[in-house]
């Protein structure tokens, strides 16, 4: 009693939906809603030495940085926001506009006449993908019913396999189309959000709007003004020269409006975008410092790599993405095997991955030097391995220590975390690897960021060996 029990009539499968349950094709389709968004990170690498090209921007220039930067200055920085937007006017409906948005907006980036032009589109496509997530996990744990847990874990596999085909299928639609092919790696997401917006209303059940939800546009307005202007401050620095400070001071002045208003809501009923007691253990506090040199030392591997195949080795985009699918393949594999890894060594399974990873650099820092592709391919085999236990093992360990009345807004709080630390690490090593490309080419400027991105994981691997040593003793 009390169940909605589905109608014993026959229907059609792409009939609006006369239950309340997710069934196994519309998890599919929303999978499919947050796949692409996860793909366009990767995918937008691979069409960065195109971009460069087609533009006649300087090769080595921070510029070309912001095409990765704003995505995910956008994405990171509205994910809160998605959340609270999608409980109160329904989470079906949110993401249906959200998906129209991430369309219009791949179709921009794919017409962009000029690189200012692409690079808003980038900002806008970012924030569109901030409001699909929430949608989705929320959709999933509020209609997938007995099928939630099976939805769950392929929404976790999505981040390996969003990168293998972003990196491999990016780089052979540039091989085969070739000319201004990368605006085909926008322009295809096109069809896809077609059938997604035909489709959503028919095969996926909406929760509840919830009226009552109060949403702090003022705070998630100021939050995302803060992460756009810190990035850009910091990819700009080169260029701009002294003229910077003038993005560092807007920086300080919409940040500390932010922290204001965060401070004002504190003493009030109505809910901040960031929940006071979120961090106040102090366990969390230092598990995030534990998280941000792993995610912002990814940002400038992502950054760099592409260019470096491509222009620094003379490789074919096609050859450049299979060189590396193996890092895809084994994050993918890797991510299955972190409950059992965690439940052995428990936060030690962090410094393994880390480890794992460091070696994996170290080795493509070589493979880089002398232009070994089999050495680069066992590298990457390496590093994509460590990634996955790291990456597993880290959101394991953070979301444990997240207060349990917190728990949901908790995940987006990190989610946004992580976002906001790739694109710092874009915008730095991006700047890094730039000034080195010009003064000594792509080697040995991808040689600076490996040995950066090892310096990092070293400092995840201690950090993570004390966080255990303090478990182990505060356990006795």
């Amino acid at each position: 009693m009390g169940r909605y029990l589905p109608s014993m009539r026959t229907r059609n499968s792409l009939s609006p939906p006369d239950d309340r349950e997710l069934r196994t094709p519309g998890i599919f389709l929303i999978l499919a809603c947050a796949f692409v968004p996860m793909m366009d990170t990767f995918i937008a690498g691979v069409a960065l030495p195109g971009i460069r090209r087609d533009f006649g921007i300087a090769q080595g220039s921070a510029l070309l940085s912001l095409v990765l930067v704003g995505y995910l200055a956008g994405f990171g920085s509205l994910l809160i926001l998605g959340g609270r937007v999608g409980d109160r006017f329904g989470r079906r409906r949110v993401l249906w506009v959200a998906v129209a948005g991430f369309l219009v907006t791949s179709a921009i980036c794919g017409a962009a006449p000029t690189f200012e032009v692409l690079v808003g589109g980038r900002i806008l496509q970012g924030a569109s993908a901030g409001f699909v997530m929430p949608q989705v996990l929320g959709l999933v744990t509020a209609r997938a019913g007995q099928r939630r847990e099976r939805a769950i874990s392929w929404y976790s596999s999505m981040s390996g396999i969003s990168a293998l085909i972003g990196l491999i299928g990016g780089s052979a639609l540039l091989d085969v189309i070739g000319g201004d092919a990368w605006r085909w790696l926008f322009i295809i997401n096109i069809p896809v959000g077609i059938v997604a917006l035909i489709l959503l209303p028919r095969m996926v059940p909406d929760t509840e709007p919830n009226l009552a939800q109060y949403i702090d546009g003022r705070g998630g307005a100021l939050l995302s003004l803060t992460v756009l202007s810190f990035l850009f401050t910091v990819s700009l620095s080169s260029i701009l020269g002294p003229a910077v400070l003038a993005l560092a001071v807007l920086t300080v002045v919409v940040g500390s409006a932010w922290l204001s208003q965060q401070r004002r809501r504190a003493g009030t009923t109505k809910p901040a975008v960031i929940p006071q007691g979120m961090f106040a253990n102090p366990d969390l506090r230092w598990a995030l410092v534990l998280m941000l040199p792993f995610f912002a030392g990814a940002g400038g591997f992502l950054y760099a790599l592409p260019q470096t195949l491509q222009e620094g080795l003379g490789h074919s985009p096609l050859l450049a993405g299979a060189l590396t699918a193996p890092m895809a393949l084994g994050f993918l594999v890797s991510s299955f095997a972190v409950p059992r890894i965690r439940g052995r060594l428990g936060v030690g399974a962090i410094a393994l991955g880390a480890s794992v990873q460091g070696a994996g650099l170290a080795g493509m820092a070589v493979a880089v030097t002398v232009a070994s592709s089999p050495l680069m391919c066992v590298a990457m085999l390496l590093i994509g391995t460590g990634q996955g236990i790291t990456l597993g093992a880290m959101n394991a360990h953070l979301l444990a220590l997240v207060p349990a009345e917190l728990a949901g807004m908790g995940g987006g709080v990190l989610l946004t975390a992580q976002q906001v630390s790739i694109a710092t690490g874009t915008a730095v090593l991006g700047t890094v690897f730039g000034v080195v490309v010009q003064s000594s080419g792509h080697r040995t400027a991808m040689v600076v960021v490996l040995v950066v991105q090892v310096l990092l994981a070293a400092i995840v691997i201690i950090a993570s060996l004390r966080s255990a040593a303090g478990r182990r003793v505060g356990g006795r």
